[in-house]
């Protein structure tokens, strides 16, 4: 009896310890309530593990130092702990012409204590002013550790170019070394001011941020996972061909503000399974479409609550259970509307949407990076006729060193579905940078694939000879085009007026006929749309007159090229169980049901008092057997890889015809008296000409007893012959 409070206060102490635990690795300068500075994936993030540099000198607790000499010649310098000092709110990894070792320079940094995993990295500094130094905020293992090793590049800058940097995905071990995800961001100067650097690593993903902004995602698959250490440095490093460090500039450092590590607290995941999340179209409002959506708690054991709205759309929505994860929802008008489904876990919202179009076309955008699509984009050039140019973050387009200067392009399809019927395509680039003025832009189809070549984006000809590529004579570094220049047809799908190319915008590309007919060849033969942008009146103009696009690559997510696509498709099953029905029990019930886009059919019931015999559930023309008298509610529902729709009917059962027992005036009425199951609906009906076979419906009522009398009033009007019904 002694062992339950001995127990119960373990249980306590134990708790105490993990909490107190946890607040020591914050930093007690840090605002425990402050959020990450990206749009993260997921909310319910809280502040794990920071440092504020608020303090006079490096708080040992929480970091190692980088140290020691580094035998690789391009490393120029030694790492000493003497070079990380903390003062006025900075954290200062300090460079300085300073022997020791076998280098002629000092550096520093800084490695966590503490090992983390899935989480939000953030940190805001920036980089030492002068080149010659590798400053970087990364992820890894400290001192290798076991297997496997990974390492996350948030940041890495190579300060001989203060313009942009790059974000990578290592996997060391187990071996062989792989890379994920590289990708060069351009940025405004990175020594000019501090930014605010993020990463976000998931089981699925991880997703790199700038000042906020999604600049790179990376699937988190395709590599093992492990426990890593925040690494925070800058180091003395030259490649050959570098400019050497300016010495006269020295000493110089990089200035770190702040680190954190948040960690997801108590939430809800969320995600709609159907519809599919790329959309779906309804071709009627009878149509009930299921929604479902799986919906997981995270890190507690409390219920989520969810909840279902209209985001956006023309009309009322109508659903069958605002709370349920399982539910239906039915349109007032036809339009384009927006169904948000959230989970909720305390103040943590998380929510997925899903698009429905009703009667109307579906809208997506495919850009490079967005939800995991990927695109080709590049440029060839006439004055260059060799040269790949796959790893620019940019397309040239117009005239330059005395030949002309093309861009090609290329978006698969597929993600509209085999069904889908275009409607309208739309293409925008990003001019930026350009220079003198440039007649009209003109789009035209390519007759044949090509590919974009690879490379590092670290210089103009940085792609060429680093893998197979288009150029002015070849589409794919080993086929060439039958014509130098591309092969593309004559037609002209869509252009843009000519613009002074200097001044920086978008540049839109409308819809037109061939566009469309374009687009519909391409996926309707399982093939990517190809393109080719040129100006035919800048290429005969004198030099100098180009027009620069952000490429597939750009750092800017909403600056790369964006395909955009209306279309039909993706369509849900269109149901029609047909109209109300009236049976007597033990007598089939024909049922004439119809479809459209459904792979398959059913039959069910939703209530009643008795179970229904179907003959075979999954045909649309059916009978239904009822054993029991009352009101019952049969659905029949429709399924495809694209959503699930149904209609329901209410069908009325007796046990036996409706039968008039006594009839008699009393007063100004007739008085009928009328066998009658409770629960359904009866009408009287008069006729004059039984010949005609026109009744007309004089008193309708919901019987609650058996027998019910009903009142008819009598008028010279009512003269005829009255029969009994039962309504549906």
């Amino acid at each position: 009896m002694k062992a339950e409070p001995i127990r119960y206060t373990l249980a306590v102490c134990f708790g105490l310890i993990l909490c107190q635990a946890w607040a020591q690795d914050i930093d007690p300068a840090s605002d425990p309530d402050v959020q990450p500075a990206s749009a993260t994936s997921l909310n319910g993030y809280r502040l794990a593990w920071s440092d504020e540099f608020d303090g006079t000198a490096v708080d040992e607790t929480r970091w190692n130092y980088r140290e020691g000499d580094d035998s690789r010649s391009f490393v120029k310098s030694y790492q000493t702990s003497a070079n990380n000092t903390v003062s006025n709110g900075l954290y200062h990894c300090i460079l300085k012409k300073e022997s020791m070792g076998s280098k002629e320079f000092t550096a520093g940094g800084l490695i966590s204590s503490k090992q983390m995993r899935y989480g939000y990295y953030e940190s805001r500094f920036r980089c030492p002013p002068t080149g010659g130094w590798h400053t970087s905020f990364w992820m890894m293992p400290y001192k290798g550790g076991g297997s496997p090793v990974i390492e996350l590049d948030v940041f890495e800058n190579d300060s001989v170019n203060l313009y942009d940097y790059s974000v990578n995905v290592h996997r060391w071990k187990p071996e062989p070394h792989m890379m994920f995800g590289t990708r060069k961001i351009d940025t405004p100067n990175l020594s000019a001011s501090f930014h605010v650097l993020g990463c976000e690593y998931t089981p699925d993903a991880v997703r790199y941020f700038f000042d906020g902004v999604l600049v790179q995602e990376v699937d988190a698959t395709a590599f093992p996972h492990g426990d890593m250490n925040i690494w925070l440095t800058s180091l003395g490093l030259v490649y050959d061909g570098q400019p050497t460090i300016d010495e006269s500039q020295l000493p110089v450092e990089a200035q770190y503000d702040y680190v954190r590590y948040f960690e997801l607290g108590p939430h809800a995941t969320v995600e709609i399974v159907s519809p599919i999340s790329d959309g779906a179209t309804l071709t009627d409002t009878n149509t009930t479409v299921v929604l479902q959506a799986a919906v997981t708690a995270v890190n507690t054991g409390a219920v989520p609550t969810v909840i279902w709205s209209k985001q956006s759309g023309p009309g009322s929505v109508v659903f069958d259970d605002t709370s349920s994860t399982n539910t239906g929802v039915r349109f007032a008008a036809d339009g384009y509307y927006e169904i948000m489904c959230s989970a909720i876990i305390g103040n943590i919202t998380n929510s997925d949407t899903v698009a429905i179009a009703v009667n109307a076309p579906l809208s997506v955008t495919l850009r490079n990076g967005a939800d995991g699509y990927e695109h080709a984009a590049t440029f060839i050039r006439e004055d260059y006729p060799d040269l790949n140019s796959g790893a620019d973050n940019e397309l040239i387009v117009g005239r330059w060193g005395g030949g002309a200067l093309r861009g090609l392009l290329e978006f698969d399809l597929s993600v509209l579905g085999s069904n889908a019927v275009i409607q309208a395509v739309e293409l925008s680039l990003y001019n930026y940078g350009g220079a003198g003025a440039v007649g009209d832009m003109e789009l035209r189809e390519l007759s044949r694939s090509f590919i974009e070549g690879t490379g590092d984006g670290g210089g103009w000809n940085d792609g060429n000879g680093d893998g197979s590529g288009a150029t002015w004579f070849s589409r794919t570094g080993s086929q060439n085009w039958s014509t130098a220049g591309g092969d593309f047809y004559p037609a002209l799908l869509s252009s843009h007026p000519g613009y002074d190319a200097t001044e920086a915008g978008y540049k839109t590309f409308p819809t037109s006929s061939r566009f469309v007919d374009s687009a519909q060849s391409a996926l309707n033969d399982v093939q990517p749309l190809k393109l080719i942008l040129s100006s035919p009146e800048a290429e005969s103009s004198p030099d100098g007159n180009i027009s620069r696009f952000r490429s597939d690559d750009a750092s800017a997510a909403d600056e790369r090229p964006a395909l955009k696509v209306s279309y039909l498709g993706n369509f849900i099953p269109e149901i029609s169980a047909g109209s109300d029905l009236a049976g007597i029990i033990n007598r089939p019930v024909v049922l004439q049901g119809s479809a459209r886009y459904a792979d398959e059919v059913e039959w069910r019931l939703v209530s009643g008092p008795a179970p229904v015999n179907f003959p075979d559930p999954y045909v649309l023309t059916n009978t239904a057997l009822f054993a029991a008298p009352g009101r019952y509610r049969l659905r029949l529902a429709g399924t495809s890889t694209q959503g699930s729709g149904y209609q329901e009917i209410s069908v009325s059962v007796v046990d036996e015809p409706p039968v008039f027992h006594e009839a008699e005036l009393v007063g100004d009425a007739y008085v009928f008296e009328v066998s009658a199951v409770t629960g359904l609906t009866y009408t009287i009906q008069l006729s004059t000409n039984l010949m005609s076979g026109s009744w007309k419906d004089l008193y309708t009522t919901n019987a609650d007893t058996d027998p019910i009398f009903i009142e008819v009033p009598f008028s010279t009007n009512n003269a005829g012959f009255y029969r009994l019904i039962l309504k549906p």
